[in-house]
């Protein structure tokens, strides 16, 4: 379903306004189409998710200020962390071996400090790819930078080659975890797609 076709359905009126966070990209390369090679985007695939769900998904660009950021969360009823480059690893407390690749302080430090917002505020909050990351990480956990390197050759390669629509490996859910509670009875032994060279390494308060 469009997006433009659930909120025809459901209509405009009490929908949870739902914060979605948007990239920031850079290229190596300026272009004649954007000549300073930085672009802000998020998937259509979150943002269609959260109208089909019935909410009214709100994109929030990165390049805005603390105090912009939380003007936005004033008016926002959830918050949605969407994927994107890795996040600085003094964030907690390491630093950056040679194979995290690109960061931008800039960037990370916006979302940090918004994600602190909704946590003060007790926001409902969803976490994708990095988004999961920086969660893991405000609430006192931390990451393998990188997976391959720092455990192993061995261990499942968590950058796929395929389109990310395509599931590749299969995830064992726990049965005393959270996501066996809450989610479908089908999730046991799902298969998913997999994009991330990083992952949580020291989890907060011992969660699974």
């Amino acid at each position: 379903m469009r997006l433009a076709e659930a909120q025809d359905r459901r209509g405009l009126v009490n929908f949870p306004k739902i914060g979605v966070t948007a990239a920031l990209r850079e290229q190596a390369q300026s272009s004649v189409q954007n000549p300073s090679g930085r672009f802000v985007r998020t998937d259509l695939d979150y943002v269609e998710g959260v109208a089909e769900a019935g909410g009214m998904p709100v994109v929030l660009p990165p390049s805005v200020s603390v105090r912009a950021a939380e003007v936005l969360l004033d008016g926002l009823d959830g918050l949605l962390l969407s994927g994107g480059l890795h996040l600085d690893p003094g964030y907690y407390g390491e630093e950056p071996i040679p194979e995290l690749g690109a960061t931008i302080p800039a960037w990370d430090a916006l979302e940090m400090a918004m994600l602190g917002l909704a946590l003060q505020r007790g926001m409902p909050i969803f976490g994708i790819c990095r988004g999961m990351q920086i969660l893991n990480v405000a609430l006192g956990g931390t990451l393998y930078q990188d997976v391959s390197s720092q455990l192993g050759a061995d261990v499942l390669n968590h950058w796929q080659a395929t389109p990310k629509c395509q599931s590749t490996h299969e995830v064992e859910v726990l049965d005393d975890s959270y996501l066996a509670d809450h989610g479908s009875p089908n999730c046991r032994g799902q298969l998913i797609p997999s994009s991330r060279d990083q992952r949580p390494g020291r989890r907060p308060n011992g969660e699974r």
